[in-house]
């Protein structure tokens, strides 16, 4: 099952392993194997593990895009250009942040919709409201996803939701790249203003951010189902050990 899913990259492994394998274990514990409930669950979470797949895809488009054009630049600047254009670059942003939000759409119109009966795109607010409101949840978990979610907000949910709608009033602002120190140079302008000077850490971040959103949901919401889950958090290392991991992405390179 391993060598069928996993290509050798790590974004692949990372899906997998840190979201599908545990979203499917807590779908096995909470509905019980093989019962029709938990395989609906778990083509649900299939939907959001091809989602998130695709997050990863264009995250390493941008920092394929950076490279490609660096090279570019550095190529020309033997003749005196001191400058490129970076359009493919902030397109290539603008679909990341675009699949991003989509990935979370996904995982609340289906996910969500499933586990709690959530009937909206994703908005934390809402669910914030709605969670409070189901009186048969452990509502000291609620308040712990109310202060997760309100946290991830300030911290760079609210960022990254924010870039993702600014293409909808403007251009996305990338500027050209230049050359220092014989590297390629090259920012983000936030719409506040904020210049975002390493764009490989800005997509590295909001990606690992993104899958511990998700199985922090996942995870508290099955303990304010169940109280026993607050014992319990599931992870890749129930699954495989870095020693096999390693050996199942080398096979996979020579395989790819």
């Amino acid at each position: 099952m391993l060598r069928l899913h996993l290509d050798g990259s790590d974004e692949n492994v990372s899906v997998y392993l840190d979201f599908f394998l545990p979203a499917c274990k807590y779908a096995e514990m909470i509905h019980h194997k093989d019962s029709p409930e938990e395989k609906e669950v778990v083509l649900i979470l299939k939907e959001v593990m091809d989602k998130l797949a695709k997050v990863g895809i264009e995250k390493n488009s941008v920092k394929e895009s950076i490279e490609k054009t660096e090279k570019l630049l550095i190529k020309h600047s033997a003749n005196g250009t001191d400058s490129v254009g970076t359009h493919e670059l902030a397109g290539r942003i603008e679909n990341y942040l675009a699949q991003g939000k989509g990935a979370l759409d996904v995982f609340s119109n289906q996910y969500l919709a499933k586990a709690i009966g959530f009937p909206s795109k994703w908005n934390h607010e809402k669910l914030i409201e709605f969670l409070k409101s189901r009186n048969a949840l452990d509502q000291s978990v609620v308040a712990e996803i109310e202060r997760m979610l309100k946290d991830d907000w300030d911290t760079w949910l609210k960022d990254f939701i924010e870039d993702r709608n600014v293409h909808h009033q403007a251009n996305f602002k990338v500027s050209d790249m230049t050359l220092r120190d014989g590297k390629g140079f090259v920012f983000l302008e936030r719409s506040n203003g904020q210049k975002i000077a390493n764009i490989v850490e800005y997509v590295d971040t909001h990606w690992r951010n993104l899958i511990g959103l998700i199985m922090d949901l996942i995870h508290l919401l099955a303990a304010a189902k169940m109280p026993a889950f607050k014992q319990i958090r599931i992870t890749r290392q129930m699954f495989i050990s870095e020693e096999e991991l390693a050996t199942v992405k080398q096979k996979g390179k020579q395989e790819s």
